[in-house]
């Protein structure tokens, strides 16, 4: 795929591996986020 070829030629990366890291930060970033919503919704409640 383009994309794969692109990101393997800009650091010799294997794309599958960047793709599947970045979707790692990311899923990691959504839960700290839900779970910082979470504690603040709880935190109002007192």
């Amino acid at each position: 795929m383009g994309w794969e070829s692109w990101f393997a030629s800009m650091g010799g990366l294997d794309a599958r591996e960047w793709w599947r890291s970045a979707r790692n930060v990311v899923g990691s970033a959504s839960k700290a986020a839900g779970g910082a919503s979470k504690a603040a919704e709880s935190a109002s409640k007192w």
